[in-house]
């Protein structure tokens, strides 16, 4: 929200009609501090066994955590996303908003790692903390695979099941949560620079004041780009002429002429095609390679193409039906779309999963047997190898 604010102070003011320049970055920030104050009154609904902290700043660099959770079931760091009528989709490390990939994962298990740091060297404590990243107002929310923090647990929830998603089995006592909470409510655990000295229910007011005018930006400029959109120039197409009216002239027959033009492009296309039949090249021969490792390293690369081709080719997010290799060694979808070219003789196993998100690709090579599968959620992983 003192983002908000911020922005709100350098806005300018329009000299054609007296209006307010909302500087273009301040609904970014607005979008997020809503999606904050949701899960924030979501939260307050927890029992009083719960302590829960909200934009905690953590570190040098003026960044903060949204929430902080401390209770008997645990610890957690809460990331809020704000991603209104969007898909989200999550598998492991991966989570893709309108199939455009986002960190939220690895910045959720960061900041949950971060906090478990501070608060076990604040408390005396060993203090395991969870990261959760609460997506609210999605149109869908699709978990392919379990999220993997690697050493962190992480979580993705939407904001209405994030009550339920908190472990309710104790894992402190009473006294344990106490000394977590002494430590995490001290600005000095989480860092060095100077306390806010801005009174928190100011900032609610001034917040709440400004909401109807960001609300009405936002509209007005929705509509104009609606309308931009709506009143694009139909194509202007010229007046038709009369025909002239020349006198007419009498035209010698030009049949015979294209009679001999067309013998001779026939004798033409004959001779070319026996000529090029004397010369044709046989099929090529398969790519040749030292040693196995030296293949699958070619695969490994062709195959770290195709994932990031396959990701291009398909911005709804749903994957080809179907892939073919071309006789040139090319990895095509079924409309002709090159995903990547392959060493000549590779051969390629293609399996989309049922809902067309995800899939198993598997390049084997021609010589020594090796290969290579790539995935979205595990990326390019070496096959033990099919032949010696």
């Amino acid at each position: 929200m003192e983002q908000v604010l911020r922005l709100s102070a350098e806005a300018t003011t329009d000299a054609h009609n007296g209006r307010r320049k909302l500087p273009d970055e301040i609904h970014s920030w607005y979008a997020g501090a809503v999606g904050e104050r949701r899960v924030a009154d979501i939260l307050s609904r927890l029992g009083d066994e719960w302590t829960v902290l909200h934009s905690v700043p953590v570190g040098s660099e003026g960044s903060d955590i949204d929430h902080v959770l401390i209770g008997p079931a645990g610890v957690y760091t809460i990331n809020t996303k704000h991603h209104a009528n969007k898909d989200v989709w999550v598998a492991g490390r991966a989570l893709r908003v309108s199939n455009h990939p986002q960190h939220h994962i690895s910045n959720a298990a960061f900041e949950a790692r971060r906090a478990a740091k501070l608060l076990t060297q604040a408390s005396g404590l060993t203090v395991e903390t969870a990261g959760v990243v609460v997506v609210v107002g999605a149109r869908k929310l699709v978990i392919k695979a379990a999220p993997d923090g690697d050493d962190v647990t992480v979580g993705v929830e939407r904001d209405s099941e994030l009550l339920g998603a908190l472990q309710s089995r104790r894992i402190y006592s009473d006294e344990q949560v106490q000394r977590i909470v002494d430590a995490a409510v001290r600005p000095r655990t989480w860092s060095l620079l100077p306390v806010s000295t801005v009174d928190p229910r100011d900032l609610q007011s001034h917040f709440e004041a400004l909401e109807p005018e960001l609300a009405a930006d936002a509209r007005r400029l929705s509509q104009v780009a609606s309308k931009g959109a709506a009143t694009a120039r139909p194509q202007r197409t010229a007046p038709s002429r009369p025909p002239s009216r020349r006198p007419s002239k009498k035209r010698r027959s030009i049949l015979p002429g294209l009679m001999k033009l067309a013998v001779f492009a026939v004798a033409l296309i004959i001779a070319v095609n026996y000529l090029g039949s004397l010369g044709a090249p046989s099929a090529p021969a398969p790519a040749s390679f030292a040693s196995a490792e030296l293949e699958q390293s070619a695969l490994s690369q062709a195959a770290g193409t195709a994932a990031f081709a396959l990701d291009q080719l398909s911005p709804s997010g749903v994957r080809p039906a179907s892939l073919v290799i071309g006789e040139d060694s090319t990895l095509k979808t079924p409309d002709g779309s090159v995903v990547v070219a392959l060493p000549v003789g590779t051969t390629a196993d293609y399996a989309p999963s049922a809902d067309g998100l995800s899939y198993t690709l598997t390049l084997t090579g021609p010589q020594h047997g090796s290969a290579v599968t790539v995935t979205p959620e595990a990326g390019v992983v070496p096959a033990p190898a099919t032949a010696s």
